[in-house]
């Protein structure tokens, strides 16, 4: 790759692996959202939550989960790639999901 291509954007100010990692973190957390939301759904025992069988909740929040990891992992790697931490992003999204299932971040 050529030692230019490496250089700060000239619009953003970022290296191109820079803004990868800030857009893999954007998805990152999108997809820690929609994990949470599917989650929450597939735990409610409201009438109001229970339209689908136990089953089919558990597919679409193992389904999220999945998607958060692979996201997750995406990030981490582009993060070891860039050797640091991009200013303004938070260390803890990078933390492991705790034993109970909850998310590990504030």
């Amino acid at each position: 790759m050529p030692e230019e291509a490496l250089g700060p954007s000239p619009e953003l100010g970022l290296t191109d692996l820079e803004e990868r990692t800030r857009e893999a973190h954007r998805d990152y957390l999108e997809a820690l959202r929609q994990w949470e939301d599917v989650r929450r759904l597939a735990i409610c025992t409201r009438d109001i939550c229970v339209d689908d069988s136990l089953n089919e909740r558990q597919i679409r929040c193992n389904d999220a989960e999945a998607r958060k990891e692979r996201r997750r992992i995406a990030f981490r790697n582009l993060c070891d790639e860039l050797g640091y931490l991009p200013a303004g992003l938070k260390a803890e999204v990078c933390a492991e999901v705790a034993t109970d299932g909850s998310p590990a971040y504030p």
